[in-house]
C-alpha cells in the first residue's frame, strides 16, 4: 500500500509533460510516516528504505533537487514560528485540516498511529485526552 507521502512524492516527478515540478524545481521531504516500522534503536531498524526508482534521472531531466528537512534540526526556531502560526490560525488566515476520524483517550493512541501509518489520514490526526464522556473538556479546578 502506498501512503499519501509516497503518492505525493511520485506525482511531481513521474509526469513528463504536465508535472508540477517545474524546471529547476525543488521537492522537500519533511516526513517519512509511510516508512516507519516497529522496533529498533537506529534508523536502519526504525525505517523501511524507500524505493523511488528513476528519481535521480527525473530530477536531472528537470534540473530539480530533492532536499531533506528534519524538523528537530530547527528546534531553536520553534517558539517564534509556532507563535506566528498560532496567530495566523486564530485570525483565520491559516486553515488546518483535521482528519475526521475520532480518537479519544490514551488507549486510542495505537489505533490513531495505525490510522496515520495506513495512509488513509487526511490532515492532522488528533487524539483527544482529558475529555469527558460527552467530548467536553473538564473544567480546571484550583
Amino acid at each position: 500500500m502506498l501512503s499519501h507521502g509516497v503518492v505525493l512524492m511520485r506525482a511531481p516527478i513521474n509526469t513528463v509533460r504536465t508535472t508540477p515540478l517545474r524546471w529547476g524545481g525543488k521537492i522537500i521531504v519533511i516526513g517519512m510516516m509511510s516508512q516507519y516500522k516497529a522496533g529498533g534503536d537506529g534508523a536502519a531498524d526504525a525505517w523501511t528504505p524507500s524505493d523511488h526508482k528513476g528519481l535521480p534521472e527525473k530530477l536531472l531531466w528537470k534540473s530539480g533537487t530533492c532536499v531533506g528537512f528534519f524538523l528537530p534540526h530547527y528546534a531553536k526556531h520553534f517558539r517564534r514560528h509556532l507563535t506566528r502560526l498560532y496567530a495566523l490560525h486564530k485570525s483565520g488566515q491559516l486553515a488546518v485540516e483535521i482528519d475526521p476520524t475520532s480518537f479519544t483517550g490514551l488507549e486510542a493512541v495505537p489505533a490513531a498511529v495505525a490510522h496515520l501509518q495506513g495512509g488513509g489520514s487526511i490532515g492532522k490526526v488528533v487524539v483527544k485526552v482529558g475529555v469527558g464522556g460527552d467530548g467536553s473538556a473538564p473544567r480546571a479546578r484550583l
